[in-house]
């Protein structure tokens, strides 16, 4: 199901990438890394708006990034960024969920 989704989101974000054509992909790479920082942050905060709308952001930007490197051309550097971003930005929202004390309830 999820294939389905990105095959549908890919149709629906590709006319926006042919118009970014011209940006490098690692800069929305980075964008997304930079919005799964802030989506740690409304977590921290416990702020649901700003949480939902900065994850909304990151698969945009996510989703995007990977049109756009496929229209211009992979390189082994923009693998290694995404990968390794996307780990950070992971890690980032873990935390984020961690300060914001969403694991006090849990009974182990």
């Amino acid at each position: 199901m999820l294939f389905q989704m990105k095959r549908y989101s890919s149709k629906l974000l590709s006319p926006i990438g042919r118009k970014f054509q011209k940006i490098p992909a690692n800069y929305f790479t980075i964008m997304s890394c930079l919005f799964s920082i802030i989506t740690g942050i409304g977590y921290y905060l416990n702020n649901l708006i700003i949480t939902i709308i900065a994850l909304l952001f990151i698969e945009f930007f996510d989703q995007l990034d990977g049109i756009i490197a496929r229209l211009q051309g992979p390189t082994k550097f923009g693998a290694f960024l995404d990968s390794t971003l996307d780990r950070y930005g992971d890690f980032a929202i873990i935390i984020g969920i961690w300060a914001g004390s969403y694991f006090e309830n849990l009974d182990y």
